[in-house]
Protein backbone atom coordinates (compact mmCIF):
# COMPACT_ATOMS: atom_id res chain seq x y z
CA UNK A 1 0.00 0.00 0.00
CA UNK A 2 2.39 2.15 1.07
CA UNK A 3 4.77 1.43 -1.93
CA UNK A 4 1.59 2.17 -4.58
CA UNK A 5 0.88 5.46 -2.76
CA UNK A 6 4.68 6.87 -2.59
CA UNK A 7 5.16 5.86 -6.14
CA UNK A 8 1.81 6.83 -7.75
CA UNK A 9 2.68 10.62 -5.92
CA UNK A 10 6.12 10.87 -7.06
CA UNK A 11 4.34 9.96 -10.60
CA UNK A 12 2.29 12.87 -10.25
CA UNK A 13 4.83 14.86 -9.72
CA UNK A 14 6.92 14.45 -12.89
CA UNK A 15 9.40 12.86 -10.26
CA UNK A 16 10.98 9.80 -12.46
CA UNK A 17 14.21 9.29 -10.41
CA UNK A 18 12.08 9.77 -6.96
CA UNK A 19 10.03 7.26 -7.83
CA UNK A 20 12.39 4.97 -8.76
CA UNK A 21 14.34 5.46 -5.46
CA UNK A 22 11.08 4.38 -3.74
CA UNK A 23 10.93 1.59 -5.80
CA UNK A 24 14.88 0.51 -4.65
CA UNK A 25 13.59 1.01 -0.83
CA UNK A 26 10.28 -1.34 -1.19
CA UNK A 27 12.56 -3.98 -2.69
CA UNK A 28 15.24 -3.87 0.10
CA UNK A 29 12.20 -3.61 2.66
CA UNK A 30 10.42 -7.07 1.21
CA UNK A 31 13.63 -8.86 0.72
CA UNK A 32 14.63 -8.14 4.34
CA UNK A 33 11.23 -9.01 5.87
CA UNK A 34 11.11 -11.83 3.87
CA UNK A 35 14.40 -13.38 5.26
CA UNK A 36 12.97 -13.29 8.91
CA UNK A 37 10.07 -15.03 8.03
CA UNK A 38 11.68 -17.78 6.16
CA UNK A 39 13.80 -18.50 9.09
CA UNK A 40 10.69 -19.03 11.18
CA UNK A 41 9.22 -20.96 8.24
CA UNK A 42 12.27 -23.03 7.65
CA UNK A 43 13.20 -24.53 11.37
CA UNK A 44 9.71 -23.80 12.98
CA UNK A 45 7.16 -25.48 10.44
CA UNK A 46 5.42 -27.83 12.82
CA UNK A 47 5.30 -25.62 15.76
CA UNK A 48 3.40 -23.30 13.10
CA UNK A 49 0.82 -26.03 12.56
CA UNK A 50 0.60 -27.37 16.05
CA UNK A 51 -0.40 -23.93 17.19
CA UNK A 52 -2.89 -23.34 14.90
CA UNK A 53 -4.12 -26.60 16.56
CA UNK A 54 -3.54 -29.10 13.86
CA UNK A 55 -3.67 -32.94 14.20
CA UNK A 56 -1.03 -34.90 14.46
CA UNK A 57 -1.00 -36.96 10.87
CA UNK A 58 -2.13 -33.18 9.54
CA UNK A 59 1.23 -31.58 10.66
CA UNK A 60 3.06 -34.79 9.32
CA UNK A 61 1.22 -34.53 5.93
CA UNK A 62 1.64 -30.44 5.93
CA UNK A 63 4.79 -29.29 7.27
CA UNK A 64 6.32 -29.74 4.21
CA UNK A 65 3.75 -27.60 2.41
CA UNK A 66 4.62 -25.02 5.18
CA UNK A 67 8.00 -25.21 5.24
CA UNK A 68 8.80 -24.47 1.53
CA UNK A 69 6.30 -21.97 1.31
CA UNK A 70 7.48 -19.85 4.02
CA UNK A 71 10.90 -20.27 3.16
CA UNK A 72 10.47 -19.13 -0.31
CA UNK A 73 8.25 -16.26 0.71
CA UNK A 74 10.71 -14.07 -0.84
CA UNK A 75 8.82 -14.83 -4.22
CA UNK A 76 5.74 -14.27 -3.19
CA UNK A 77 6.74 -10.55 -1.07
CA UNK A 78 8.41 -9.18 -4.12
CA UNK A 79 5.92 -10.29 -6.29
CA UNK A 80 3.31 -8.18 -4.39
CA UNK A 81 5.66 -5.55 -3.69
CA UNK A 82 7.08 -4.86 -7.23
CA UNK A 83 3.03 -5.21 -8.65
CA UNK A 84 2.31 -2.07 -6.18
CA UNK A 85 5.57 -0.03 -7.57
CA UNK A 86 3.96 -1.18 -10.99
CA UNK A 87 0.08 -0.07 -10.53
CA UNK A 88 1.50 3.24 -8.75
CA UNK A 89 3.22 4.02 -11.60
CA UNK A 90 0.17 3.32 -13.78
CA UNK A 91 1.15 0.32 -14.97
CA UNK A 92 -1.20 -2.12 -13.57
CA UNK A 93 -1.31 -3.67 -16.97
CA UNK A 94 2.53 -5.41 -16.65
CA UNK A 95 1.38 -6.52 -12.95
CA UNK A 96 -1.91 -8.12 -13.79
CA UNK A 97 0.85 -10.44 -16.75
CA UNK A 98 2.75 -10.79 -13.68
CA UNK A 99 -0.08 -12.20 -11.39
CA UNK A 100 -1.16 -14.32 -14.88
CA UNK A 101 2.39 -15.82 -15.64
CA UNK A 102 2.61 -16.94 -11.62
CA UNK A 103 -0.79 -18.37 -11.82
CA UNK A 104 -0.09 -19.88 -15.02
CA UNK A 105 2.86 -21.67 -13.63
CA UNK A 106 1.30 -22.91 -10.49
CA UNK A 107 -1.99 -24.49 -12.48
CA UNK A 108 1.01 -26.43 -14.43
CA UNK A 109 3.24 -27.61 -12.41
CA UNK A 110 0.79 -28.58 -9.21
CA UNK A 111 0.24 -31.94 -10.73
CA UNK A 112 3.43 -32.96 -12.16
CA UNK A 113 5.08 -32.07 -8.60
CA UNK A 114 2.32 -33.11 -6.59
CA UNK A 115 1.56 -36.33 -8.63
CA UNK A 116 4.96 -37.24 -9.92
CA UNK A 117 5.77 -37.06 -13.60
CA UNK A 118 8.69 -38.77 -15.78
CA UNK A 119 12.33 -37.94 -13.39
CA UNK A 120 10.48 -35.54 -10.88
CA UNK A 121 9.27 -37.86 -7.83
CA UNK A 122 5.89 -37.21 -6.37
CA UNK A 123 6.00 -34.58 -3.72
CA UNK A 124 2.26 -34.73 -2.61
CA UNK A 125 1.33 -31.26 -0.70
CA UNK A 126 4.58 -30.54 -0.38
CA UNK A 127 4.87 -30.15 -4.30
CA UNK A 128 1.75 -27.85 -4.15
CA UNK A 129 4.37 -25.71 -2.29
CA UNK A 130 7.54 -26.19 -4.57
CA UNK A 131 4.90 -25.45 -8.07
CA UNK A 132 3.63 -22.47 -6.05
CA UNK A 133 6.85 -20.98 -4.91
CA UNK A 134 8.55 -22.14 -8.88
CA UNK A 135 5.74 -19.95 -10.18
CA UNK A 136 5.62 -16.82 -7.69
CA UNK A 137 9.85 -16.57 -8.59
CA UNK A 138 9.28 -16.67 -12.66
CA UNK A 139 7.34 -13.91 -11.95
CA UNK A 140 9.82 -11.86 -9.85
CA UNK A 141 12.42 -12.55 -12.50
CA UNK A 142 9.55 -11.17 -14.63
CA UNK A 143 8.89 -8.01 -12.95
CA UNK A 144 12.73 -6.83 -12.30
CA UNK A 145 13.42 -7.71 -15.92
CA UNK A 146 10.32 -5.18 -16.73
CA UNK A 147 12.22 -2.96 -14.38
CA UNK A 148 15.67 -3.30 -15.22
CA UNK A 149 14.88 -3.19 -19.23
CA UNK A 150 12.85 -0.36 -18.84
CA UNK A 151 9.66 -1.30 -20.35
CA UNK A 152 8.04 0.50 -17.26
CA UNK A 153 7.25 3.78 -16.71
CA UNK A 154 9.53 3.27 -13.65
CA UNK A 155 13.41 2.04 -14.80
CA UNK A 156 16.32 0.83 -12.69
CA UNK A 157 19.44 0.27 -13.01
CA UNK A 158 22.48 -1.06 -10.96
CA UNK A 159 23.81 2.49 -9.99
CA UNK A 160 20.05 2.68 -8.27
CA UNK A 161 20.58 0.05 -5.75
CA UNK A 162 21.44 2.12 -2.96
CA UNK A 163 19.72 1.95 0.38
CA UNK A 164 18.04 5.66 1.07
CA UNK A 165 17.21 5.21 4.75
CA UNK A 166 15.02 8.49 4.77
CA UNK A 167 12.76 7.16 1.79
CA UNK A 168 12.57 3.57 3.55
CA UNK A 169 11.55 5.57 6.63
CA UNK A 170 9.36 7.19 5.12
CA UNK A 171 7.90 4.30 3.45
CA UNK A 172 7.94 2.48 6.98
CA UNK A 173 5.81 5.42 7.90
CA UNK A 174 2.97 5.39 5.40
CA UNK A 175 3.13 1.94 5.66
CA UNK A 176 2.17 1.87 9.63
CA UNK A 177 -1.46 2.53 8.73
CA UNK A 178 -2.07 -0.56 6.05
CA UNK A 179 0.18 -2.52 8.21
CA UNK A 180 -2.19 -2.44 11.17
CA UNK A 181 -5.46 -2.66 9.08
CA UNK A 182 -3.91 -6.33 8.00
CA UNK A 183 -2.71 -6.77 10.49
CA UNK A 184 -6.43 -6.94 12.15
CA UNK A 185 -7.84 -8.71 9.46
CA UNK A 186 -5.00 -11.59 8.96
CA UNK A 187 -5.20 -12.14 12.58
CA UNK A 188 -8.92 -12.50 12.71
CA UNK A 189 -8.84 -14.86 9.85
CA UNK A 190 -6.13 -16.98 11.91
CA UNK A 191 -7.89 -16.57 15.00
CA UNK A 192 -11.30 -18.45 12.99
CA UNK A 193 -9.34 -20.93 11.68
CA UNK A 194 -7.82 -22.11 15.19
CA UNK A 195 -11.60 -21.90 16.50
CA UNK A 196 -12.64 -24.10 13.37
CA UNK A 197 -10.04 -26.92 13.94
CA UNK A 198 -11.90 -27.63 17.14
CA UNK A 199 -15.02 -28.82 15.35
CA UNK A 200 -13.08 -31.51 12.94
CA UNK A 201 -11.69 -32.00 9.92
CA UNK A 202 -14.78 -32.02 7.74
CA UNK A 203 -15.57 -28.18 9.43
CA UNK A 204 -11.90 -26.93 8.89
CA UNK A 205 -12.00 -28.53 4.60
CA UNK A 206 -16.10 -26.79 4.18
CA UNK A 207 -14.60 -23.30 5.70
CA UNK A 208 -11.47 -23.31 3.70
CA UNK A 209 -13.36 -23.85 0.40
CA UNK A 210 -15.67 -21.02 1.23
CA UNK A 211 -12.95 -18.84 2.25
CA UNK A 212 -10.93 -19.53 -0.83
CA UNK A 213 -13.87 -19.47 -2.83
CA UNK A 214 -14.76 -15.48 -1.26
CA UNK A 215 -10.89 -14.74 -1.56
CA UNK A 216 -11.72 -15.56 -5.28
CA UNK A 217 -14.13 -13.13 -5.91
CA UNK A 218 -12.84 -10.32 -3.75
CA UNK A 219 -10.12 -10.02 -6.07
CA UNK A 220 -11.80 -7.61 -8.50
CA UNK A 221 -12.89 -5.17 -5.24
CA UNK A 222 -9.04 -5.46 -4.38
CA UNK A 223 -8.64 -4.03 -8.46
CA UNK A 224 -10.42 -1.47 -7.89
CA UNK A 225 -9.21 -0.14 -4.83
CA UNK A 226 -5.69 -0.34 -6.12
CA UNK A 227 -6.92 1.93 -9.07
CA UNK A 228 -8.31 4.38 -6.66
CA UNK A 229 -5.11 4.21 -4.78
CA UNK A 230 -3.12 4.88 -8.02
CA UNK A 231 -5.51 7.62 -9.01
CA UNK A 232 -5.56 9.19 -5.58
CA UNK A 233 -1.83 9.14 -5.25
CA UNK A 234 -1.25 10.70 -9.04
CA UNK A 235 -3.49 13.62 -8.76
CA UNK A 236 -2.49 14.58 -5.63
CA UNK A 237 0.73 14.32 -6.45
CA UNK A 238 -0.60 16.99 -9.49
CA UNK A 239 -1.88 19.39 -7.03
CA UNK A 240 -5.74 17.73 -8.19
CA UNK A 241 -7.39 16.35 -4.88
CA UNK A 242 -10.77 16.86 -6.64
CA UNK A 243 -10.42 14.91 -8.62
CA UNK A 244 -8.15 12.01 -6.44
CA UNK A 245 -12.20 12.43 -4.47
CA UNK A 246 -13.88 11.35 -8.06
CA UNK A 247 -11.89 8.85 -8.00
CA UNK A 248 -12.39 7.06 -4.60
CA UNK A 249 -16.53 7.78 -5.15
CA UNK A 250 -16.15 6.42 -8.25
CA UNK A 251 -14.27 3.14 -7.47
CA UNK A 252 -16.13 2.40 -4.40
CA UNK A 253 -19.72 2.98 -6.34
CA UNK A 254 -18.84 0.23 -9.08
CA UNK A 255 -17.14 -2.07 -6.32
CA UNK A 256 -20.64 -1.90 -4.60
CA UNK A 257 -22.30 -2.77 -7.17
CA UNK A 258 -20.16 -5.67 -8.27
CA UNK A 259 -20.23 -7.40 -4.33
CA UNK A 260 -23.71 -7.07 -4.25
CA UNK A 261 -24.26 -9.06 -7.21
CA UNK A 262 -22.13 -11.27 -5.72
CA UNK A 263 -24.02 -11.43 -2.13
CA UNK A 264 -27.15 -12.24 -4.07
CA UNK A 265 -25.12 -15.21 -6.01
CA UNK A 266 -23.70 -16.35 -2.45
CA UNK A 267 -27.26 -16.92 -0.99
CA UNK A 268 -28.86 -18.29 -3.75
CA UNK A 269 -25.74 -20.76 -5.02
CA UNK A 270 -23.52 -21.72 -1.80
CA UNK A 271 -24.05 -25.56 -2.01
CA UNK A 272 -23.78 -25.55 -5.94
CA UNK A 273 -20.43 -23.59 -5.49
CA UNK A 274 -18.75 -25.36 -2.72
CA UNK A 275 -19.67 -29.06 -4.46
CA UNK A 276 -17.60 -28.11 -7.67
CA UNK A 277 -15.14 -28.72 -5.39
CA UNK A 278 -15.62 -31.34 -3.34
CA UNK A 279 -18.54 -34.40 -2.84
CA UNK A 280 -18.35 -34.99 0.97
CA UNK A 281 -21.73 -33.89 2.19
CA UNK A 282 -21.11 -32.81 5.76
CA UNK A 283 -18.04 -30.71 3.86
CA UNK A 284 -20.40 -28.99 1.15
CA UNK A 285 -23.03 -28.12 4.28
CA UNK A 286 -20.94 -26.67 6.49
CA UNK A 287 -18.54 -25.04 3.52
CA UNK A 288 -22.39 -23.55 2.03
Amino acid sequence: MAATAIVARRIGEDDRAGASKAAVQVIFLGILVAIIISMIGVFYPKEILSLMGGEDDLIAEGYGYTQVLLGGNVTIMLLFLINAIFRGAGDALIAMWALILSNSLNIILDPIFIFGLGPIPAYGVKGAAIATTIGRGVAVIFQLAVLFYGWSKIKLAFKDLVIHISVMLNLIKVSLGGIGQFLIGTSSWVFLMRIMSEFGSEVLAGYTVAIRVMMFTLMPAWGMSNAAATLVGQNLGAQKPDRAEASVWKTGKYSAIFMGSVSIIYLIFSPQIISWFTQEPEVVRNGA
